[in-house]
């Protein structure tokens, strides 16, 4: 035979190679597979948190003569929230030095401006607020003491003041 015969029947048998190799999918097995899904789901709450970082606020030595006392912002209780929310704040009881009391009423609050509001021992409304975000807020609240010629001379009179952070 001669070689052009040759490589003309090689050719031929190539080609013939090639187009089954193509014609059967490239020599490649097919796998089989076969696709299902589903869903998934969750239920965001209502997450609140509060940090009043002053454990304590110390009008230190106090008369009636230069009464009243103001301290503008003395407490700066920061909210963080992923809904709306309202900041309240109350008092314990009256200032107590032992046997000594002084009215709660006699601590007056306020945010923002504006008169003072006597703290009492029911949760009264600080202000309100809307999500805030992963930064959160702060508020910074005054206080004024008024101290009255009927007080009684004592050291060290105190009295808790609760700040509470709510969402609806």
């Amino acid at each position: 035979m001669a070689k052009a015969t040759k490589r003309a029947i090689a050719g031929v048998l190539t080609l013939s190679l090639l187009g089954m190799f193509i014609v059967l999918g490239g020599g490649v097995v097919s796998a089989a597979s076969e696709q299902d899904t589903h869903t998934v789901t969750f239920n965001v709450k209502a997450a609140i948190q509060l940090n009043v970082p002053e454990t304590t606020y110390d009008f230190g030595d106090v008369d009636p003569i230069n009464s009243p006392y103001t301290a503008t912002g003395a407490v700066n209780p920061w909210v963080r929230c992923n809904t709306n929310w309202t900041l309240n704040v109350r008092g314990s009881g009256d200032f107590a030095s032992g046997s000594n009391t002084v009215p709660l009423s006699r601590l007056g609050w306020r945010y923002g401006g504006g008169s003072y509001t006597a703290m009492t021992t029911s949760d009264a409304q600080v202000r309100t607020g809307t999500k805030t975000g992963g930064a959160g807020v702060s508020t910074a609240v005054d206080y004024q003491l008024t101290v009255d010629w009927d007080d009684d001379v004592a050291d060290g009179y105190s009295a808790t003041i609760t700040y509470t952070a709510v969402t609806p």
